[in-house]
C-alpha cells in the first residue's frame, strides 16, 4: 500500500532543479565576485554531492574515505540554539566504537555467538564512463549494482556490522574478509556457499562432482539454513524502504548515507536503539536526545549510557 501525502498550497508539484548551464553560471558568479569568491568550493561541493548545507557544515574528516563521503550528521536549529545532530548508528560496531573502554569487552563477548553473514545487491543507474561501468557491472545480476553486506546477531536480532555501496562484482568472501579484522580472531560466523573457503565461516556442504551428499550432510545443511535465514529476514526489512529496494537513481555519493540511515531506522524499529528525551526541569524544553541501546537483551553487557 502506498500512502501519498497531499502537498501544501505553497509547495511546487514537481522538483525544479537547476539546469547544467544554470549551475555553471552560479559557480562562475561566485568565482568572479570580489567579496564572495571564497564560497566557491563550498557551492561546488553542494552541487556535485547533492548534500544539504546543514550536512556539509557538519562534515568531519572521519566521514571521508578514499571511496566515499558519508553524511552522518547535520547542524540544525534547536530550542537551545545550533546543535550538531548525529544520525542513528547503523550497527553495533559503529555504536560501541563511541565507548572505547567497552569496545574490547564487547568484541570478546561477541565471540560467544555464531554471527550470521550475507550480502545483497541493488541496481544502480548505469555509470557514464566505461571504466566505472566495468567496475560495477555484475554478471550475476546482469546489471550495474551496489553490493551491501550485513553481519547480524543470532536470530537476526540486531545488525552487528554493515558495509554498503561496494561494487557488485566484488565477491562475498573477499568483502567479508575485509571486515574480519574488526572481530576476535576466533569469532565464528555462518554463511551460504558464497563463503566456502573462509575458515571462520561455517558453510553448507557442497555436492561433490558426479556424487550426492549423504543424508547426514543434508540434515546438517537444513539445520544451518534454519539459522542463517534470519539475516535474509533482516535484509527484507531494510528493503521495505523503496529507496533500498528499487533502482537507485540518486547520486552515487549519497548511497552510503541513505542506506546506513535506513539501517539505523531498522534498529530503532526492532527495539535495539532506545531514544531518551531530556527536558529542562524549568521550562519543559527539549535540551538533548540521548541514544542508549538494548544490548542487555541481546548480549550480556548491560546498557551503555552516552
Amino acid at each position: 500500500m502506498t500512502i501519498s501525502l497531499p502537498k501544501g498550497k505553497d509547495e511546487e508539484a514537481d522538483v525544479n532543479p537547476f539546469y547544467k548551464q544554470e549551475r555553471d553560471l552560479i559557480i562562475q558568479t561566485f568565482e568572479s565576485d570580489r567579496y564572495y569568491s571564497y564560497y566557491t568550493p563550498y557551492v561546488q561541493f553542494l552541487f556535485f554531492t547533492g548534500c544539504r548545507p546543514s550536512e556539509a557544515i557538519a562534515l568531519q574528516w572521519k566521514h571521508i574515505t578514499e571511496r566515499d563521503i558519508q553524511f552522518r550528521q547535520a547542524i540544525v536549529m534547536s530550542e537551545s540554539g545550533l546543535v550538531c545532530k548525529e544520525g542513528l548508528p547503523a550497527s553495533l560496531l559503529e555504536q560501541v566504537k563511541k565507548y572505547p573502554e567497552n569496545e574490547s569487552q564487547f568484541i570478546l563477548k561477541l565471540r560467544q555467538y555464531e554471527l550470521i553473514v550475507d550480502s545483497e545487491e541493488q541496481d544502480r543507474e548505469r555509470p557514464g564512463d566505461y571504466e566505472t561501468q566495468k567496475e560495477y557491472y555484475s554478471g550475476k545480476q546482469k546489471n550495474h549494482t551496489f553490493k551491501n553486506q550485513f553481519i547480524t546477531l543470532p536470530l537476526g536480532s540486531d545488525i552487528v556490522d554493515v558495509v554498503v555501496g561496494r561494487p557488485g562484482p566484488l565477491s562475498d568472501i573477499n568483502l567479508c574478509r575485509e571486515r574480519l579484522d574488526k572481530f576476535h580472531p576466533e569469532q565464528r560466523l555462518i554463511g551460504d556457499k558464497a563463503y566456502v573457503g573462509e575458515t571462520q565461516i561455517k558453510t553448507p556442504h557442497k555436492k561433490p562432482k558426479k556424487k550426492e551428499i549423504t543424508q547426514k550432510q543434508k540434515e546438517a545443511n537444513k539445520a544451518l539454513s534454519s539459522k542463517r535465514i534470519f539475516v535474509e529476514h533482516l535484509i527484507r526489512v531494510v528493503k521495505i524502504f523503496k529507496v533500498a529496494q528499487e533502482r537507485f537513481r540518486l547520486r552515487k555519493d549519497r548511497y552510503a548515507s541513505i542506506i546506513l540511515t535506513i539501517c539505523g531506522l531498522v534498529r530503532l524499529r526492532k527495539g535495539c536503539l532506545i531514544l531518551e528525551i531530556v527536558k529542562d526541569e524549568y521550562n519543559e524544553l527539549t535540551i538533548a536526545i540521548n541514544k542508549h541501546h538494548s544490548l542487555g537483551t541481546n548480549l550480556p553487557l548491560g546498557t551503555y549510557n552516552p
